[in-house]
C-alpha cells in the first residue's frame, strides 16, 4: 500500500468481503477493522501473517454482538495466542464482548468510540 501500511488482503469471500488495515507505529503494528464480518480472530491472524510481527493493538468493530460467552472467550484466547497486546472493541462488538475483553485485558483494553485518541510511543 505505502510504507508503514499493509492490508490483511480480502477476507470473508462468499459473505461480506473486508480488508483489515495494518499500520506501523513506534509501538508496533495496529490492526484497524471496519466491522470484522470475516471474524476478528481471522483478521488478527492475517494481520500477524501480513506484518510478520505481533499486533500491538486491534481496534474497530469486532462484530460479535450475537456471540455467546464461550465464543467470545475463544476469540480472547485466540488473540492471546496471536500476541495481540491491546484491544479496543468499538461499535458493533456488542456489550458482552466489550465487557469480557475489558475483564480479560484490564488496562490493555480501551472501550473506544467516536473521538477516542490513541497515542503510541515516539521514535527513540
Amino acid at each position: 500500500m505505502c510504507p508503514g501500511a499493509k492490508t490483511t488482503g480480502t477476507l470473508g469471500k462468499g459473505a461480506i468481503d473486508e480488508h483489515g488495515l495494518c499500520v506501523k507505529t513506534f509501538s508496533g503494528w495496529v490492526l484497524i477493522t471496519g466491522c470484522a464480518h470475516p471474524r476478528v480472530g481471522n483478521m488478527a491472524a492475517e494481520a500477524k501473517k501480513s506484518t510478520g510481527g505481533p499486533i500491538e493493538l486491534a481496534v474497530g468493530g469486532f462484530h460479535m454482538g450475537s456471540y455467546s460467552r464461550s465464543q467470545i472467550e475463544a476469540v480472547i484466547g485466540r488473540f492471546e495466542k496471536l500476541g495481540v497486546r491491546h484491544v479496543a472493541p468499538c461499535h458493533c462488538s456488542g456489550d458482552t464482548t466489550r465487557k469480557l475483553f475489558e475483564e480479560h485485558y484490564g488496562k490493555r483494553c480501551t472501550l473506544a468510540g467516536v473521538g477516542t485518541i490513541f497515542r503510541f510511543g515516539s521514535e527513540q
